[in-house]
C-alpha cells in the first residue's frame, strides 16, 4: 500500500520539537475532529467541506499517541460542546480511536454530555490492491457524515 505523503515546509532550524503535545490545526466550536498522521489532511478537507453548511469544525492533530495529550483533547472536546469525531486508519474495533473515546468519557467534567462517532477502517481484511484498500480507508465524505450526525 502506498501512503499519501503530505507536503509542507521543511524546518531547517536547530530547534528540536519536544515530544508530546497535540496541535489544533483548525479552530471550531460546532464539533471537533480528533485525528493524527495521514488522516490530518483528510480531516482538514472534511472540515472545509462542512463550512459550506455553516459549521465551524475544529481539527485536533494529536501528533503523538504516547504521551497522549489528554488536557488538550479534553479542552478541544469541551470547546466543541462534547461533539467529537475520532478519525483514524486503524480498524474501528481495537483501534487507538477506542482509547481516545474511553479517555474522553473518563475525563468528562461532571459527566458532561458527549456525542462521539468514530470513523475508521471496517473490521474486514484489507485487500492488497491499492484501489480496493483505498475504498476502506476513511475519506472526507465519511468524516463529514459523522460530523453531521454528532451536530444534529
Amino acid at each position: 500500500m502506498v501512503l499519501p505523503l503530505d507536503q509542507g515546509p521543511v524546518v531547517t532550524s536547530d530547534t528540536i520539537q519536544p515530544i508530546g503535545g497535540a496541535e489544533l490545526r483548525k479552530p471550531g466550536t460546532d464539533a471537533v475532529i480528533i485525528t493524527w498522521g495521514t488522516m490530518v489532511r483528510v480531516a482538514l478537507e472534511a472540515a472545509q467541506l462542512l463550512e459550506s453548511d455553516g459549521l465551524q469544525v475544529g481539527v485536533l492533530d494529536l501528533r503523538w499517541l504516547a504521551p497522549l495529550d489528554e488536557e488538550t483533547i479534553r479542552s478541544a472536546a469541551t470547546r466543541a460542546n462534547g461533539k467529537v469525531v475520532v478519525a483514524h486508519e486503524a480498524n474501528v474495533n481495537g483501534g487507538f480511536g477506542a482509547k481516545i473515546v474511553a479517555r474522553l468519557h473518563e475525563l468528562s467534567e461532571n459527566g458532561a454530555p458527549l456525542k462521539i462517532k468514530r470513523v475508521g477502517t471496517p473490521n474486514v481484511r484489507i485487500p492488497a490492491t491499492p484501489s480496493l484498500s483505498q475504498e476502506l480507508l476513511p475519506n472526507p465524505k465519511r468524516i463529514v457524515d459523522a460530523v453531521r450526525a454528532v451536530v444534529k
